[in-house]
């Protein structure tokens, strides 16, 4: 993915650093 961004998958923790988990569960 991009190298700025290493850790965990953007894709899986996009979603839960954009917005808070109890948001995005909802």
């Amino acid at each position: 993915p991009f190298p700025l961004l290493q850790p965990v998958p953007i894709v899986g923790s996009l979603p839960i650093q954009s917005n808070p988990s109890g948001e995005f569960e909802r």
